[in-house]
Protein backbone atom coordinates (compact mmCIF):
# COMPACT_ATOMS: atom_id res chain seq x y z
CA UNK A 1 0.00 0.00 0.00
CA UNK A 2 2.83 2.28 1.14
CA UNK A 3 4.46 1.19 -2.75
CA UNK A 4 1.54 2.33 -4.38
CA UNK A 5 1.47 5.63 -3.03
CA UNK A 6 4.44 6.61 -2.82
CA UNK A 7 4.42 5.70 -6.86
CA UNK A 8 1.38 8.02 -6.84
CA UNK A 9 2.44 10.72 -5.21
CA UNK A 10 5.80 10.68 -7.54
CA UNK A 11 3.61 10.30 -10.40
CA UNK A 12 1.38 13.32 -9.63
CA UNK A 13 4.56 15.41 -8.58
CA UNK A 14 6.33 14.62 -12.68
CA UNK A 15 3.35 15.80 -14.08
CA UNK A 16 2.56 18.84 -12.24
CA UNK A 17 5.95 20.05 -12.03
CA UNK A 18 6.59 21.18 -15.60
CA UNK A 19 3.40 23.82 -14.92
CA UNK A 20 5.21 25.23 -12.09
CA UNK A 21 8.80 25.62 -13.22
CA UNK A 22 7.89 29.35 -14.06
CA UNK A 23 5.22 32.16 -14.04
CA UNK A 24 5.46 32.05 -18.01
CA UNK A 25 4.70 27.85 -18.24
CA UNK A 26 1.74 28.29 -15.63
CA UNK A 27 -0.44 30.62 -16.84
CA UNK A 28 0.56 29.91 -20.78
CA UNK A 29 -1.29 26.62 -19.54
CA UNK A 30 -3.91 28.43 -17.55
CA UNK A 31 -4.96 30.13 -20.34
CA UNK A 32 -5.20 27.06 -22.71
CA UNK A 33 -7.46 25.39 -20.25
CA UNK A 34 -9.45 28.37 -19.09
CA UNK A 35 -8.96 30.78 -22.10
CA UNK A 36 -12.49 32.73 -20.79
CA UNK A 37 -10.89 33.22 -17.74
CA UNK A 38 -9.44 36.83 -16.93
CA UNK A 39 -7.61 36.53 -14.50
CA UNK A 40 -5.56 33.71 -16.53
CA UNK A 41 -5.92 36.05 -19.77
CA UNK A 42 -4.34 39.29 -17.91
CA UNK A 43 -1.85 37.28 -16.50
CA UNK A 44 -0.46 35.43 -19.43
CA UNK A 45 -0.42 38.50 -21.03
CA UNK A 46 1.57 40.14 -18.77
CA UNK A 47 3.98 37.04 -19.27
CA UNK A 48 4.23 37.66 -22.60
CA UNK A 49 5.13 41.21 -21.94
CA UNK A 50 7.39 40.27 -19.50
CA UNK A 51 9.22 38.09 -22.25
CA UNK A 52 9.04 40.92 -25.33
CA UNK A 53 6.67 38.48 -27.17
CA UNK A 54 4.99 41.61 -28.31
CA UNK A 55 4.13 40.17 -31.42
CA UNK A 56 2.41 37.21 -29.88
CA UNK A 57 -0.01 39.66 -27.85
CA UNK A 58 -0.77 41.19 -30.92
CA UNK A 59 -2.09 38.04 -32.65
CA UNK A 60 -4.35 37.13 -29.33
CA UNK A 61 -5.87 40.99 -29.54
CA UNK A 62 -5.97 40.95 -32.70
CA UNK A 63 -8.02 37.66 -33.12
CA UNK A 64 -10.45 38.39 -29.54
CA UNK A 65 -11.10 41.89 -31.26
CA UNK A 66 -12.49 39.69 -34.35
CA UNK A 67 -14.88 38.08 -32.12
CA UNK A 68 -15.77 39.86 -29.51
CA UNK A 69 -15.36 43.39 -31.38
CA UNK A 70 -14.11 45.15 -28.06
CA UNK A 71 -11.31 44.95 -25.51
CA UNK A 72 -11.26 45.96 -21.71
CA UNK A 73 -8.94 48.63 -20.81
CA UNK A 74 -6.19 46.49 -19.52
CA UNK A 75 -6.23 44.62 -23.02
CA UNK A 76 -6.20 47.88 -25.17
CA UNK A 77 -3.44 49.07 -23.17
CA UNK A 78 -1.29 45.80 -24.58
CA UNK A 79 -2.56 46.63 -27.69
CA UNK A 80 -1.61 50.28 -27.91
CA UNK A 81 2.02 49.09 -26.81
CA UNK A 82 1.34 46.40 -30.05
CA UNK A 83 0.57 49.36 -32.45
CA UNK A 84 3.88 51.77 -30.84
CA UNK A 85 5.75 48.35 -30.89
CA UNK A 86 4.72 47.87 -35.04
CA UNK A 87 5.21 51.43 -35.85
CA UNK A 88 1.86 52.23 -36.59
CA UNK A 89 0.40 55.62 -37.50
CA UNK A 90 -2.55 55.20 -35.65
CA UNK A 91 -0.51 54.19 -32.70
CA UNK A 92 -0.53 57.51 -31.38
CA UNK A 93 -4.10 58.40 -31.54
CA UNK A 94 -5.03 54.68 -30.19
CA UNK A 95 -3.23 55.91 -27.04
CA UNK A 96 -5.53 59.04 -27.13
CA UNK A 97 -8.34 57.55 -27.20
CA UNK A 98 -7.48 54.86 -23.96
CA UNK A 99 -6.62 58.20 -22.32
CA UNK A 100 -9.39 60.56 -22.98
CA UNK A 101 -11.72 57.58 -21.82
CA UNK A 102 -10.04 56.58 -18.87
CA UNK A 103 -11.35 57.19 -15.49
CA UNK A 104 -8.13 59.01 -14.60
CA UNK A 105 -9.21 61.45 -17.25
CA UNK A 106 -8.92 63.88 -14.54
CA UNK A 107 -5.03 63.56 -14.73
CA UNK A 108 -4.80 63.55 -18.57
CA UNK A 109 -2.21 65.89 -18.46
CA UNK A 110 -0.12 63.20 -16.45
CA UNK A 111 -1.11 60.50 -18.81
CA UNK A 112 -0.06 62.77 -21.53
CA UNK A 113 3.50 62.78 -20.66
CA UNK A 114 3.76 59.14 -19.70
CA UNK A 115 2.45 58.95 -23.44
CA UNK A 116 5.26 60.99 -24.78
CA UNK A 117 7.96 59.63 -22.72
CA UNK A 118 7.16 55.80 -23.58
CA UNK A 119 6.81 57.00 -27.14
CA UNK A 120 10.01 58.71 -27.12
CA UNK A 121 11.52 55.26 -25.79
CA UNK A 122 10.56 53.33 -28.77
Amino acid sequence: MLLTWSLGAISTVYSTLPFWKDNYSLWYWQYQKNPKSSTAEYSYLGELYAKNEIHTIGLILEDKKEKEAHLNSYMQLYYANYLLYNNNINSIKYLDGIIITSEFSKDLPYFKRLTLVYVSLL
